[in-house]
């Protein structure tokens, strides 16, 4: 929790509550509590690690409600993640997937996987044969989730 003093108009200390990342202030420190869970704080955290300027939340709002399509939906192009079951990792772009796939650790974990679920790899290794073929070299498919939660080969 950031505090800063100064003397206010009645020339006595007062503490201030602010957020260095968004450059906000707050009257009380459950507001400050309640800021520090916003996505626009988590926005703005991300921008100060890169040296950027924080973004104010009226810039933020109208960024997010630009990635929103109608009726307050956002574009399925930016739910859809690809997901390795594995290692339960998601990824935005499939090339991150693929260099995820071919990664050691992420071999480790597929041949740990199949000796302690040979018959689930055998269903998985059936159903992406008779589905159209998958990512080159991968031995576990790539999963798309819909916007509800469901999963679904992809």
């Amino acid at each position: 929790i950031i505090l800063r003093h100064f003397w206010n108009q009645e020339h006595t200390l007062a503490m201030v509550l602010t957020c260095v990342a968004c450059a906000c202030v707050f009257e009380t420190s459950d507001a400050q509590r309640a800021h520090y869970k916003l996505e626009w704080h988590r926005v703005n955290l991300k921008r100060k690690v890169a040296g950027l300027s924080p973004l104010p939340e009226a810039d933020y709002e109208r960024r997010r409600a630009a990635l929103l399509g109608e009726g307050g939906e956002q574009d399925p192009k930016i739910i859809d993640t690809l997901n390795c079951n594995v290692c339960r990792k998601n990824f935005s772009q499939q090339s991150l997937l693929d260099q995820h796939l071919r990664s050691k650790k992420h071999i480790q974990r597929q041949k740990a996987w199949e000796k302690a679920h040979p018959e689930q790899q055998k269903l998985e290794e059936e159903d992406a044969e008779s589905e159209a073929p998958g990512v080159e070299g991968a031995t576990c498919p790539p999963v798309r989730q819909e916007r509800d939660g469901k999963e679904e080969q992809g």
